[in-house]
This record gives C-alpha cells, structure tokens and sequence, in this order.
C-alpha cells in the first residue's frame, strides 16, 4: 500500500511538473510573440516617419513651400530622389496597420503634388528641356492617380448615405441637386 501511494505521488509531481513545463514554454512563446510584434510595429513606426518625412523634403524642393515648380533640374532631380526613398522605405513597411496608415498619407501627398504641378495644365514642352527626363517622369506617376488603386467612394452607398444624412436639412439648393 505504501509503495503504491509513492507511485502515485510520482506520478502526480511528475505530471504537474510537465504540465508546468507546458505553461512556461507557452508563456515563452507568448512572450516571444509580443515582443516580435512590438518590435515590428516600431520599425514599420520609424520606416513610416522616415518616409513621410522624405515625400516633405521632395514636395518643399520641388515648389519651393508650395509654389508652382520652377523649371530647376537640381531641384527636380532632388525631389524625384526623394520620393524613390519614400518607395523604397515603404517597401519594408509589414504590418497591416501602418500599411492602412501609409495609403492614406501617400495620397494626402499624391494630391499636394497634383495640386503644385497644376495638372493637367499643358505646359508647354519648353518649360522642361532642361530637366533630367526619369526625374520630370518619376514626379507626375508619383502625382497621378494609380493603376488598380481603389476608390473609396465606389463602395459608398450613396442611397444609404442620402437616406440617412443630416445635411440636407435647412439646405434647399443641396437636397435639390442631391435629389436629381
């Protein structure tokens, strides 16, 4: 009787010495996990502000705070520089999360440029003899809108949104042109 109550004994620390070891090596891997994650998230974080930060120098060399480019070849060949950095750097940007957050910043600059470069203003071809050719091409695909890049509002239901919105109200001529 003795010895069978040791077996069990044994049998009992060694199962809840291996269930423990369970616990620790899930608790480690969870951890690791974590830590991995974080890790990432703050890479993709300064991948991201690096970025933004090169697609500002490239706007601010181009037009000078916001003005119309001059036809300036350091100055475009600078600018379309900085906005392959920008490519490059996002191209190592991973997690789903600051990959929403760069599509949506992108296209905030995407418009800054179309809005400085005037398009679809024709300017005459003259304006860029003396600009570096891959750097005037690298700026207006930069400034354009991309192929297969979705539309957020061809999702919209636009029905829905008139059934339901609160700014028709007081507001004759909208809800008229709204209603056509």
């Amino acid at each position: 009787m003795v010895e069978e109550s040791i077996n069990i004994i044994a049998i009992v620390s060694a199962s809840i010495a291996f269930i423990s070891a369970i616990f620790t090596a899930v608790g480690l891997f969870i951890t690791y996990k974590k830590n991995s994650n974080d890790r990432a998230l703050e890479r993709d974080k300064e991948l991201i502000e690096t970025a933004f930060l090169s697609l500002e120098t490239a706007y601010k060399t181009l037009t000078a705070d916001g003005n119309f480019p001059e036809p300036n070849r350091l100055n475009w060949i600078t600018s379309a520089r900085e906005i392959q950095r920008f490519k490059n750097l996002c191209s190592h940007v991973k997690t789903d999360q600051y990959q929403l957050i760069l599509k949506v910043k992108e296209e905030h600059w995407r418009h800054k440029f179309y809005l400085a470069l005037g398009i679809p203003k024709v300017i005459s071809s003259s304006y860029y003899s003396d600009l570096h050719k891959e750097s005037v091409l690298i700026i207006y695909d930069f400034s354009s809108w991309q192929n297969g890049q979705e539309c957020p509002l061809d999702s919209l239901d636009f029905e829905l949104l008139l059934a339901n919105t609160s700014a028709l109200k007081g507001n004759i001529g909208l809800s008229s042109f709204l209603k056509r």
